[in-house]
Order: structure tokens, then sequence, then C-alpha cells
């Protein structure tokens, strides 16, 4: 596959598709930038492409979903804080299907019941590639055909192989009991919750899939939140004295919880004895990366309100959380946020992973830089995040590198979870609206963001919530499905990242025929001259959300692909020279040098 030319462009994400009728047009500098100087946000910054970044294509491909999150006016807080989706590749197609998650009716005399609450959403990529290279992405809804027949109050999602079959299987957190759904391999799922033993109970929220005993085998995180139930309802107000939902210091922080495949289909809690419990935390994201450069995957949790917590792998089955100690508890001020979405990926190209996570409006995200050996220093004021984010609440975010310069970007989708007073005020249904945000990072010696503003799809004002990333039409540039609460889902299509060179992997273990991802993998990628890229396969991070685990490398202009070296879960390494630019590989263990 080779880059479209300006000139002779049949690409379908660079030609304008209808309006959305929820668009808004920003015409010059948004507001905040007015009032605060500095934000970082021009419509028009150093190296943009003349194409708005994405347009909202979620229509005109099929992929239709409301989601309903069952509010009555009793304002329980479960109501304004899903959910997620999932892009995986449900029938080993090469290609990602969708799978979004669903509320439904919320209070103490409702019961699942599949004949009249609203359904999670499973649609099959169908892309198709035209003679002329035209790229015609559809999708069709085949929830009914998958088996996925069931209700649940559902928060996130997980995806990934846990019994190593070649096929990926899912793991859907809800409010009350989650599902783990084993993929059958002939396009139905079965539920196996209780035989594998991890259906949790209680108020989940992300969840991730990583071999933290490098066995060979997926283990699961489970992310919980608060200790809520309809018992413990209490009913707050907003500042004008309006009815509104509570915030989560209203409630006890949960324990979240860690199970250890066994390999015969089921799993061992070993929360305890790994000492995940020992600290309560009203946790909402989770990233499984190794930050302290051991070769062992540790444990990144964003809680709300509270400090964050970093569980150390100590390589024989337990946990320290050492968050305050290496700077990532609390930001540059000493204080705890309301953390929410969390990514991490190597911004600074320096070989390690920093850490992103959004917050509460008026509080900014917060950058974390990796400084080595898992110490952690805030510098958001410093790469210019702090202004253009304190006017936004934060959910689903992604490390991205949406133009394929070969440095990676940031997008954060935002929705409010106390009521906006001006919306309240002119009726707006669930006044929590917010615009999504697109961070390009400026490549310079100095760590920097410049705010992206061009385009209908970031100017949308919806109640932002899960957000996955991947290359849905696997034309070599990273897309975005975006969840809101109580409204439609985006599909944000990558309309300029086609125009760079790249490089795309798979990273897979098993024998022929059972292949399966292989989360945790570092892919670094060495060129003469260049900065090393470095990429994690890994489906977690953002928010009650599950991304492509494929490796994207943007290569700018340039068509060298140097040395590839793979880092594999159990610390052994290979290593590929000569890959084709502008194409997908599969890179098996044991096929390389």
């Amino acid at each position: 596959m080779t880059p479209t030319s300006p000139c002779h462009d049949t690409n379908p994400k660079r030609q304008r598709g209808p309006r959305s009728r929820f668009g808004l047009v920003c015409a010059g500098w948004c507001l905040s930038c007015l009032l605060l100087p500095g934000c970082g946000h021009a419509p028009d910054s150093p190296g943009a492409d003349s194409l708005p970044a994405f347009r909202d294509a979620a229509e005109e491909t099929g992929l239709i979903f409301h989601h309903v999150n069952g509010m009555s006016g009793q304002y329980y807080l479960p109501e304004m804080v899903g959910a997620g989706v999932a892009l995986f590749d449900y029938n080993n197609d090469g290609k990602l299907d969708v799978l979004l998650l669903q509320g439904g009716p919320l209070g103490p005399e409702h019961k699942p019941d599949p004949s009249r609450w609203p359904r999670h959403r499973l649609f099959r990529n169908d892309l198709e590639v035209q003679p002329d290279g035209r790229r015609v992405l559809r999708f069709t809804d085949v929830t009914e055909a998958a088996g996925l027949n069931f209700a649940d109050y559902a928060m996130g999602v997980a995806a990934g192989d846990f019994d190593n079959d070649g096929w990926v299987d899912l793991y859907i957190t809800c409010l009350g009991r989650n599902r783990l759904l084993h993929n059958n391999g002939n396009g139905t799922f079965t539920d196996v919750t209780e035989t594998a033993g991890v259906g949790c109970g209680g108020w989940s929220t992300s969840a991730a899939w990583v071999d933290f005993d490098r066995d060979g085998l997926l283990d699961l995180f489970v992310c919980q939140y608060l200790d809520w139930d309809f018992n413990k309802h209490q009913l707050c107000h907003s500042i004008a004295g309006r009815k509104d939902y509570c915030g989560p210091k209203t409630f006890q922080p949960a324990r979240s919880r860690l199970f250890r495949n066994l390999g015969n289909g089921r799993f061992q809690d070993v929360s305890l004895s790994s000492g995940i419990q020992s600290k309560a935390g009203a946790a909402l994201g989770v990233v499984c990366a190794d930050l302290d450069g051991d070769g062992w995957p540790d444990l990144f949790v964003a809680n709300d309100g509270m400090a964050n917590h970093l569980w150390m792998n100590q390589r024989d089955g337990t946990f320290r959380e050492q968050a305050l100690l290496r700077g990532c508890a609390l930001n540059a001020n000493g204080e705890a946020e309301a953390n929410m979405g969390v990514i991490a990926a190597d911004f600074s190209r320096d070989g390690r992973d920093d850490l992103f996570i959004t917050h509460l409006k008026t509080e900014h995200a917060t950058y974390y830089r990796n400084l080595g050996k898992g110490n952690f220093a805030d510098e958001t004021a410093r790469c210019d995040l702090d202004t253009p984010t304190r006017p936004f609440t934060g959910f689903g975010a992604g490390a991205l590198d949406y133009d394929n310069d070969g440095f990676l970007d940031i997008f954060c989708t935002n929705g409010e979870v106390r009521l906006i007073e001006e919306q309240a005020r002119a009726g707006v249904v669930l006044p929590l609206r917010q615009r999504c945000q697109l961070f390009h990072n400026l490549g310079g010696r100095r760590l920097r963001f410049q705010e992206m503003r061009r385009g209908d799809a970031l100017n949308i004002e919806d109640v932002g919530r899960g957000a996955a990333f991947g290359d849905l039409d696997n034309d070599g540039d990273i897309d975005i499905v975006v969840t809101n609460n109580n409204g439609p889902a985006r599909l944000l299509l990558n309309q300029v990242g086609q125009n760079k060179h790249w490089l795309g992997l798979r990273l897979v273990d098993g024998p022929p025929g059972r292949r399966h991802d292989a989360l945790g993998a570092i892919a670094t990628l060495e060129r003469a001259g260049q900065p090393l890229l470095r990429r994690r396969c890994a489906t977690d991070g953002s928010y009650c959300s599950s991304s492509d685990p494929r490796v994207l490398f943007g290569l700018g202009d340039a068509t060298d692909t140097g040395v590839l070296r793979v880092q594999w879960p159990d610390g052994k390494t290979e290593e590929w020279r000569g890959l084709a630019v502008d194409r997908y590989h599969e890179l098996a263990r044991g096929s390389g040098k």
C-alpha cells in the first residue's frame, strides 16, 4: 500500500461527508483561549494539514448506536459514568469489529429483562477495497447471530485471548455481575463467567488483560470504583441549588481485583495475596506497562478524587504500591485529582513510557514524564497541557500519531459530571456536554503539545466517555470510536495520516492456527540518525475501553524501516530488518533473528 497522491485522491476519508446535525462550527479562537491566553489552540497550527484531521462517519458506515443511561430524575451516580467500547477482530478476518456497551433502566425495582432492556451491539467490519484502491467501510449489526442477547448495566470492556486458542475473548464490567465471554471461533460467544470465577459484583469500571507472572497466560485486573448501591444513594445539589449528581467522595472507595489465569478456563482470585487489595481506591482507569524497565509489567491505576496507585511488580506474584514514592500519586502541587482516563506511552521518545491522565474541569489533565527506573515528574505546564485542558472534564484518552509524523499525539473525549448551568437553563437534556480535544505533538527538542481544532468532528458537543483507538479501514492511520453517555457513538475517521509513510505490526505468539496477540510485547524501531520509536502491544488504557492491539509507527516522509526489535512478554528479544513500508506485517515469535 502506498500513500495516496493529493492530486489523485480516491481515499473516502478525504471526501467530505454530510455535516452532522449535531456539529458546531468553530470560527476563529475558542472562548477559552480568549479568556486564557497561551492555551495552545491555533486554528492554523504550524504543520497542520489543510483538511480536518477527523470526520464523523458513524452514520454513513452503519455504526448506529445510542447509549441509554436510564436516568429517572433520581440522580443515581452510575447514570453519568458509563460506558465504553472495544475494537477487536472477533472473526479473524483481519478487520477491526466494534462492540458498543449499553446501559438501561436504573433503579432498585429494575431487573435485567432482555425483552425490554436495550442491549450491547456487536458490529462486524465489512470493509471492501475496490479495484481502484478506494476503501468502502461498512458495519453490519451481528449482535443476535453472535449470541449477545443479554442485558447489563455495563461500564467497561477488555478484549484478549485468555485461553490462547487464537480467538479474542471479552470481559465486560458492569454495575453488578461482570461477564467473561468466550469466543467460540464460529462467530458466537459463550458466557463462561461462573466456571471461570471472575463475576466480581459491586461496581466495576475499566479492566485489563496482563500476563503479570509471565507464564504465557493472560491474567485479569478489574477496577472497582465505589461502595455504592441504591440503599446508599444520596441526592446532592449544584452551586445554583439544582439537584445534581454527588461526587465520588460522598461514598467509600472500593478495592480492585486481580485474577490469575490457571490455564484450564479458570482463574484464581489473588487480589489479597498479591497485595492489590491492601489499598482501597475509586479506580476508573488502568494501564499495564513495564514502567521501571525491569521486564515485568507494573499496574498504574487512576483513582477518582484520591491519590493514584502504582503497583510495582515484585516478580514473585506480589505488588508494592509506590505511587507517592515515585511521583505519580499526586500532581505537582501535591493535590489528588479526579483521575479518570489514563495513557502509558513514550511521548518524549526516550524509550520509556510516560503517563497521561484526564481530570475534572478546573484541574487540568496531567502529564507525568518517566525519568527512568519508574520515577515520574509532573511536567504538564512545561509541555503546554495545563491551560487548554482546565475548561474540560476528560474521560477516554489515547496516544496516537494521527498524522504519522513519528511523534505521539493525544486525543481526549470530554463530558462533564456536574451540571453545566448554561445548558441546564437552556433545557438541554443531560446538560453535561463538551467537545473533544486533539493535541498535536510539535516534535521539538522540548516536548510541547498544541491543540488542533480544524473540522466539525472535534467541535461536536457530547457527554463523552469511552474512546478506543485503531485502524478501522486498514489504511495505516489511527481512527477513533467515541462513546457518549445517553447519546450516539461517533466514528472519527482519520483523514490525514495516510499521506505519510508508516509501518504496521501485529505481534503474535503461539503455533499456526492458534496465534494470539502478544499483549505486553514492546516493539522498538531504530533508524540511522532518528530517535528511537517505541510502542506497546496493548489493548488497555483510555477509559472503560479496549483498543487495537496492533502497533503502528508513523515514518513521516522516510521509507527506511531500519531495525525492528520486539521484546516479548517473557523478556526474550528478536529482531527483523528491511520490513516493507506502508503495510502491516504479522511477526510471530520465533520467526525473527
